[in-house]
């Protein structure tokens, strides 16, 4: 199965749709109880504000279609770059003091900062499960390289506060965005690198 288009757009809004549906799918069940909140935290911050544009979701399907894999094999890699993307979202809000993303409560304000927290690691975690056993060194090189990348750029993001500004340079902005934007962007191609084996 292939995602058939004309163009860019109609893509795009496949994507969204085949992605959308695929966490759907992984989430409409899952370990509920009366004594913690984080799967219905994890939930919320997933498909809060209609979920966003879901473009990595996209960039892991265009990378498929272009190794050579199939739509089927790419589902769980679509979804795990979405959750560890929405992991990123939801630090990022608390850690900026925003209270709402989407139009929608920031998952901090709604469900508090503890059960964010354990949830945001949990998504993190289900999402990085996916590459636990990849048996290439290069791409688990790789992928190590990408979610570094992915810290330092937060991290950086959340110091440039207090830096004189002096220090607010066009390096510095490459190096956050490098991290917070591009490591997943890396992340999405490394992804699907796990099960298309491209030729050399």
């Amino acid at each position: 199965m292939i995602i058939e288009y004309k163009t860019l757009r109609e893509f795009l809004k496949l994507s969204k749709e085949i992605s959308e549906a695929n966490l759907v799918t992984a989430y409409s069940s899952g370990f509920v109880n009366v004594f913690e909140d984080t799967f219905e935290v994890q939930k919320y911050s997933l498909f809060m504000g209609g979920g966003g544009k879901r473009s990595r979701s996209a960039l892991v399907f265009a990378a498929n279609y272009l190794f050579g894999g199939t739509l089927t094999k790419a589902l769980p890699y679509s979804r795990a770059v979405e959750e560890i993307h929405t992991y990123t979202l939801m630090l990022d809000d608390m850690q900026d003091g925003d209270t709402s993303r989407r139009d929608q409560p920031a998952s901090h304000i709604k469900f508090g900062v503890d059960n964010m927290l354990m949830a945001s690691e949990q998504l993190f975690a289900r999402g990085m499960y996916v590459a636990y056993g990849v048996d290439d060194d290069y791409l688990r090189a790789s992928m190590l390289c990408s979610i570094n990348n992915l810290h330092k750029g937060q991290a950086a993001d959340v110091e440039s506060r207090n830096w004189p500004r002096d220090r607010l340079t066009l390096d510095a902005l490459k190096f956050v965005f490098k991290g917070k934007t591009g490591a997943l962007f890396q992340m999405c191609l490394c992804l699907c690198l796990l099960y298309t084996s491209p030729s050399p």
